[in-house]
């Protein structure tokens, strides 16, 4: 276990809001609203997969990190702040692979890790659990699963005694993968254990509590005649049997399973469709007795991932990655949907290169997300985080340009045409903040000062705004 610096980039953003025409066709009439983006890792790569909302305050994110030098890959855990400052951050593993996924927080403020390692264990690949203090200090660490490999995706408490874990597993089942599903007790041990599939491939992807009656929701992927289909089950929480199942296929396309939220009416999924060399992503609304309410697919001429999905003051909010929108790759999304899948709002953040959002927290003040963003000119990845302010989604967002070093960056497609004509005088920027020309007219900027085409941060001094542009 190495305890690794806190290195990041912070910037703080103003990130365009668009109704579904803006987000089509212009942003020149839409709203600004502001958010802090701040990335974190060493320089090779890391990546965010989930954040929790810490009893404490902040935030714990947890992922994985390839920038040790003396491993392969570790799970990487981050404690952030209200305001996403670090607090610390720790890396886990041996010298081969760790990959971490899912986390949870106990009564007494400790954490639960959950991923997967080849560095230890029973053989080949094993789901790994750790549990750590609030300084992040290893209490005890376990794995779990036999001979072949064995992958954990998922962690949350179980009602009543400890937690739990699934994933998939090949050490056990009836052929190739299977669904697996852990209770364990606060100690690691081993409460019980199930396995879910046929001959194909199976496994489970997410789960949730049913408030109000504590049912257990699992949300995963099995083969169906050759075709994977995302399949939804409600499981006795004691004894592991199937109260019912329910399974998204249309014949001819692969659906896989990515994320499921709860509440006491609906269960709500995401995943995506694969079709042909594309993937669309589908929100799906269930009952609590497994019949479909509504469903919304993505064209099948985009490219879109649903990650993350959460039930708040009746909408769906989503978020994920999309190759159809922003300045290139894959950008980071994140929208809101009514109950039936319309879209009614929601905003994009990236550049160049590729960046997605993996997790949300969302509540009546802020948003907050992670993912993974790439830097264009090293194509190195690093952990991404914002927090997003929801008080002021509809209504214009006004910050200081410079704010302790920090940036108000605001984020258009395509850079409005009418700005190419002004003069006004201006810092030039590249995507980290450092300074490339200072007091040059805007007009000018290409002229004679060889500037390279890509992204750049604008700095208008006679009015007080910051824009992110393209040249070219």
């Amino acid at each position: 276990m190495i305890r690794s610096n806190c290195n990041f980039i912070s910037v703080i953003i103003q990130a365009a809001v668009l109704s579904y025409t803006a987000l089509l066709i212009t942003t020149a009439q839409a709203q600004q609203d502001t958010a802090i983006v701040r990335t974190y890792g060493g320089p090779y790569y890391e990546e965010g997969k989930e954040i929790i909302e810490c009893a404490a305050g902040g935030y714990a994110i947890i992922g994985t990190t390839g920038s040790d030098q003396l491993n392969n890959t570790n799970i990487y855990l981050l404690r952030i702040d209200g305001n996403l400052n670090c607090v610390w951050n720790r890396n886990y593993g041996g010298a081969d692979v760790e990959w971490g996924y899912s986390l949870v927080e106990n009564a007494q403020g400790q954490l639960l890790l959950c991923g997967y390692t080849n560095s230890q264990g029973h053989g080949g690949y094993d789901i790994l659990v750790i549990k750590v203090d609030e300084d992040g200090n290893v209490i005890w660490q376990q794995t779990y699963g036999g001979t072949d490999w064995d992958f954990g995706y998922k962690i949350i408490a179980h009602p009543t005694d400890g937690y739990l874990i699934c994933g998939k597993t090949y050490s056990y089942g009836n052929g190739g993968s299977d669904g697996y599903l852990l209770h364990i007790n606060e100690d690691g041990n081993i409460i019980n254990e199930w396995t879910y599939g046929s001959e194909g491939d199976d496994e489970l992807r997410d789960m949730d509590i049913i408030p109000e009656t504590q049912e257990l929701i699992v949300f995963g992927t099995s083969d169906v005649n050759g075709l994977m289909c995302a399949s939804t089950r409600k499981l006795d929480i004691n004894t592991g049997g199937i109260v019912w199942e329910h399974q998204e296929s249309d014949n001819s396309n692969n659906f896989y399973a990515n994320a499921i939220h709860c509440n006491n009416e609906s269960i709500f999924l995401v995943g995506v469709k694969k079709h042909e060399t594309l993937e669309h992503s589908y929100y799906r609304q269930l009952s609590q007795n497994g019949e479909e309410l509504s469903f919304f697919l993505e064209s099948p001429q985009n490219s879109y991932v649903f990650n993350d999905i959460k039930f708040f003051n009746d909408h769906i909010n989503v978020v994920g990655g999309s190759r159809v929108y922003g300045y290139g790759g894959m950008d980071c999304i994140m929208y809101r949907l009514s109950l039936s899948g319309i879209f009614e709002g929601g905003f994009f953040y990236g550049d160049t290169a590729d960046d997605f959002f993996s997790s949300l927290i969302i509540d009546d003040e802020k948003m907050v997300l992670t993912g993974a963003r790439q830097n264009p000119q090293t194509q190195q990845w690093q952990l991404l985080v914002m927090l997003y302010n929801r008080e002021i989604l509809s209504s214009e967002g006004n910050m200081d340009p410079i704010d302790n070093g920090c940036m108000t960056v605001g984020i258009e497609i395509p850079p409005v045409a009418e700005s190419l004509k002004t003069d006004f005088p201006c810092i030039v920027y590249d995507l980290t903040g450092k300074i490339i020309l200072q007091n040059v007219p805007f007009d000018q900027i290409k002229l004679g000062k060889n500037i390279a085409d890509g992204l750049y941060i604008i700095y208008d001094i006679q009015n007080n705004r910051t824009l992110k542009i393209s040249i070219n």
